[in-house]
């Protein structure tokens, strides 16, 4: 099996200007569960986005997305977050698909020579099937 270890670098485009979305590393994982843990009520939670996308995208792309300051729109916010995160996920999300279409693939071949070993044996039943077939219109007549 091949294993395919290219990992894309991403970027997001907002509001016309592209920003790259940090590498998924430890380091990045680390600082976004510490942000999580800060996040209590509304208020914390949409703080708590703004600080992820600054680990994401870094805190001058957010100050420039972000220019409003508390007259932001918060339905803004929550899009750009969820669409950073959807993209900071993206190789993650791709390689969990090539696993499972090489599954896939792997499972195929194998009902596939399961279904080739099987083929006597339905054809047995089959002539069978057909002689019970038989020997009840046979018996019928017979009466």
């Amino acid at each position: 099996m091949k294993i395919n270890t290219l990992i894309k670098k991403i970027e997001v485009e907002i509001d016309g200007v592209l920003y790259q979305v940090a590498p998924k590393t430890i380091e990045i994982v680390d600082k976004l569960k510490d942000v999580d843990k800060k996040s209590i009520g509304i208020k914390l939670e949409y703080e708590q986005w703004l600080d992820a996308m600054k680990v994401l995208l870094g805190e001058p792309a957010v100050s420039e997305i972000f220019s409003n300051g508390n007259g932001e729109n918060l339905d803004r916010i929550e899009n750009i977050y969820y669409g950073v995160m959807y993209a900071f996920e993206q190789n993650a999300d791709r390689l969990k698909t090539d696993r499972e279409k090489a599954e896939y693939s792997q499972v195929s071949n194998q009902l596939q020579k399961l279904n080739k070993q099987l083929e006597p044996i339905n054809k047995t039943l089959d002539r069978v099937k057909n002689l019970e077939t038989a020997n009840k219109t046979t018996n019928n007549f017979n009466n």
